[in-house]
């Protein structure tokens, strides 16, 4: 694999939409090993193509449940 993070390991938070997305995708080109977390769990479920095109782990839903 060839690329400016070609064997870096990058977590990208926040990395479902917008910026982070942006981020992801650049990284990914570049040759990154991703793990993207967020808490828009379907905009994330849509990202995991980036985070796997170079054996990433699948995208990471970090929603905490908010207790009373």
């Amino acid at each position: 694999m060839s690329g400016r993070f070609a064997g870096w390991n990058a977590v990208i938070n926040d990395g479902a939409a917008g910026a982070g997305c942006a981020a992801s995708d650049i990284f990914a080109r570049k040759g990154a090993i991703l793990a993207i977390v967020d808490i828009q769990e379907k905009a994330g479920l849509a990202s995991d193509k980036a985070s796997l095109v170079n054996g990433g782990v699948p995208f990471v839903d970090t929603e905490m449940p908010v207790e009373p």
